[in-house]
């Protein structure tokens, strides 16, 4: 799998499990159980970076909890929105209509044999917040819709029927309430209406009270008479709204909504009231207000899909669109999501924040259009506000829009994250994190990002991690370098507590070999390059080695010749380190006047001599 370098220290991880061999995503519901058996079946996969397939799960008030990798499926399994569920999943909601969510890998762990099991001290407490979390909510009631022949059909929440019968749900309220007798062809009840319980205690719905209602509800309706105005200006009269949609194939309650002031245009109409337009004159003859209709077209115009915006990201990309429909597939998202982005309801939408053409550009003196860049540093600024770094010792480094999809992409919790940004801890999981805002600024649409300050964390990085590397020593004195003690358990075949024992002064050494933290013997300088303590080295191996010490001064200094070049060094310890050579084959030619493994009387190229030329002869 190729990765991209900035993702180099991302190791393995089997917390997450592959669902590619079954088409049912849904992995486990209740019984815990079920979730060991199905993923040891499937077995552990190492991770990718897809954000969108990381496990979820779903916990609900009474406990029941549900595994699910797919949103798409949670959506219609729960009836929700997906939007919510990943807004919980975030952090922007902590519930929704009686569900709260969360990543698998904040309730699972593994066991020794790579077996996914569930934490049932995490998931009670992830239940206990989720009953907190819905207390302090309105729990969805139920509501009937009730059409104008007196069928009936009844919906968990106001939500669902808005969102299934296409009707604005401030509508729908105002018909709950009694402030209107209809909406979108509906009328909309609670089930205490219109239910009833029989002898045996069992709930049905009465016949005469759907249709008392219904006929109260629709009886005294009258059709309103409306205007549809394409544009180009074009109007044509319509005696209802149903007659228009039937016959400019349009649903009843767009044109409901856009009558009511809930959206500008249908296709590629607007509609008005005729109420509104039409008025008599003193001799009692209908006039049209044409005027008023052309200025209620224009402006439904400009407000929709009809004018030129610009989009600017996160990453300080610019792009203007010429219009709203083309913005939008652009950056991936609903035409009417951008509208009300454009309309000051929220101030980014997918990473980017936009603005109509006519507030970027303006005309200076000499005619020419120029880009106004004091609101497109400030637009920048609203998409750039969640954005984050993540940074890497080696001075690597890759943007991200939120947390949430730093988390996702990276498989780390986001409150590790948060503690980064926030100074709490200086890494996580071989990075840091640190708020885009402090590293980058942006100057005439180019972003400027401060590269000082970015090596400044990296290095900061480097004397962290370093921490975290030992040293160890076997008895002739002989050291390896390990990057973790996990690293130096599977090397040595030494347990982890042993190895901290004797790094905490508790105990001298454990099976032959003596461990010191590299941060006794190492440290980086302020341009990251690591600078190695080798006389304390040498100290601590003649420590355990006394014989290298009476090597090292039996011969003294050594001289090494190659060609016309003399080398000079301290010692043999010295010497062999710096020319890659072990110290016993230099000894022995120094002996003998041989080198041990070819009977040549040089090594590498080096002939050596001493300070105390004490050779000796077989």
């Amino acid at each position: 799998m190729k990765v991209h370098p900035s993702n180099f220290c991302c190791l393995n991880d089997n917390e997450y499990s592959s669902d590619k061999t079954t088409k049912n995503p849904i992995v486990s519901h209740k019984n815990p159980n079920i979730v060991f058996n199905y993923l040891s079946a499937i077995g552990n996969y190492n991770i990718t970076f897809s954000a969108a397939k990381n496990p979820f799960y779903s916990i609900d008030e009474n406990g029941n909890y549900i595994r699910f990798t797919d949103r798409k499926v949670a959506e219609e399994t729960l009836s929700l929105a997906k939007s919510n569920i990943a807004e919980c999943l975030q952090g922007k909601r902590t519930a929704t209509h009686g569900y709260s969510f969360c990543y698998a890998s904040e309730i699972e762990t593994t066991d020794e044999t790579g077996n996914i099991k569930i934490d049932e001290e995490k998931l009670n407490k992830k239940i206990e917040e989720t009953k907190l979390a819905l207390q302090s909510r309105d729990i969805p009631i139920p509501i009937y819709a009730i059409s104008p022949n007196g069928t009936y059909k009844k919906f968990p929440s106001k939500y669902q029927a808005g969102k299934q019968l296409g009707i604005s749900v401030p509508h729908l309220l105002k018909c709950l309430n009694g402030e209107l007798n209809k909406t979108g062809g509906y009328t909309f009840v609670f089930p205490e209406e219109i239910e009833e319980k029989d002898k045996d205690g069992n709930i049905f719905v009465s016949r005469r009270k759907v249709d008392d209602i219904a006929s109260t509800s629709f009886l005294n309706t009258k059709a309103t008479p409306l205007y549809a105005i394409d544009k180009y200006g074009n109007h044509r009269r319509f005696a209802g709204i149903r007659i228009a949609a039937r016959e400019l194939s349009l649903e009843c309650a767009n044109i409901s909504r856009c009558l009511q002031g809930g959206q500008k245009r249908v296709g590629e109409y607007t509609f008005v009231r005729a109420q509104d337009v039409e008025k008599k004159d003193k001799n009692n003859r209908l006039t049209l207000d044409t005027e008023k209709m052309e200025e209620i077209n224009q402006t439904s115009l400009e407000m929709k899909n009809y004018v030129p915006v610009y989009t600017i990201r996160y990453d300080g990309k610019i792009t203007k669109h010429a219009n709203q429909n083309r913005a939008a597939r652009a950056i991936g998202v609903k035409a009417d999501a951008l509208r009300h982005c454009l309309g000051g309801r929220y101030s980014v939408i997918n990473g980017h924040s936009v603005a109509y053409a006519k507030d970027i550009e303006k005309i200076n003196d000499e005619g020419k259009t120029e880009l106004n860049f004091e609101l497109l540093e400030e637009k920048y600024n609203e998409a750039n506000k969640n954005a984050i770094y993540a940074i890497y010792p080696d001075g690597t480094h890759k943007k991200y829009v939120t947390q949430a999809q730093a988390a996702e992409e990276l498989g780390i919790r986001r409150t590790k994250i948060a503690q980064c940004l926030t100074g709490e801890s200086n890494m996580t999981a071989g990075r840091t994190f640190v708020k885009a805002s402090d590293v980058e600024t942006f100057s005439k649409g180019h972003i400027i990002l401060n590269r000082n300050l970015i090596k400044k964390f990296s290095v900061s990085l480097l004397s962290t991690s370093k921490l975290r590397a030992i040293y160890a020593f076997d008895e002739k004195g002989n050291y390896v370098r390990y990057g973790s003690i996990k690293q130096a358990t599977d090397g040595l075949s030494i347990g982890k507590t042993n190895i901290a024992l004797c790094l905490n002064g508790q105990q001298k050494s454990s099976k032959g070999y003596h461990f010191i933290y590299a941060s006794d013997v190492e440290q980086y300088d302020e341009n990251g390059i690591l600078i190695i303590d080798y006389d304390k080295i040498d100290e601590i191996r003649e420590e355990i080695n006394p014989a290298i010490r009476k090597r090292n001064k039996k011969y003294g200094k050594i001289y090494a010749l190659s060609g016309v070049n003399i080398k000079e060094f301290e010692n043999i310890s010295i010497a062999a380190r710096e020319l890659n050579i072990d110290a016993n084959d230099i000894e022995h030619l120094l002996k003998t006047g041989r080198n041990r493994n070819n009977g040549a009387s040089s090594i590498n190229g080096y002939v050596f001599t001493c300070e105390n030329d004490e050779k000796e002869t077989k």
